[in-house]
């Protein structure tokens, strides 16, 4: 399984912007896999200065894997507010709801709920300028729309 993770609002630079990997390879003699197995694939990575998750349905850090993801640190200092996608050998979703991530320009201030837009808006002041990103549950497939 592989688990792609997402920091939202934890209280670190980067909320809403830092992602990682984590993978868990199956033991070869077939015993059960548990939370110490899973590995950290690189580097958390951050978006681009600028862009953050503007929404996000993928599911909540507190929803519990099979087994659990491990306990996730950025920069030395322990994460509990994420959300996460977890990827079957087959490609498919571990959970059967689609996921769904809208990246946008602008920030989001220290303990704001909302963003802060700073790109081009429409007149309901919503972003203009973005990229929503749809994982298909059943496949895996990512589908990229950008106005």
């Amino acid at each position: 399984m592989t688990a792609l993770i997402v920091i939202s609002n934890a209280n670190t630079e980067g909320d809403y912007r830092a992602w990682s990997l984590y993978e868990m390879v199956p033991h070869p003699d077939g015993t059960a896999t548990a939370t110490a197995d899973w590995t950290q694939l690189g580097r958390w990575e951050l978006l681009p200065e600028g862009i953050i998750v503007d929404t996000c349905t993928l599911t909540p850090g507190d929803t519990v894997t099979v087994p659990q993801l491990p306990r996730l640190n950025y920069k030395g200092s322990p994460v509990t507010n994420y959300q996460y996608a977890v990827f079957l050998p087959n490609g498919s979703l571990l959970h059967s709801d689609p996921a769904y991530v809208r990246l946008v320009q602008g920030f989001r201030p220290a303990g704001a709920t909302v963003p802060s837009y700073t790109g081009a808006k429409s007149e309901d002041g919503h972003p203009a300028n973005y990229y929503d990103i749809s994982i298909v549950a059943a496949t895996g497939r990512v589908k990229l729309d950008h106005p």
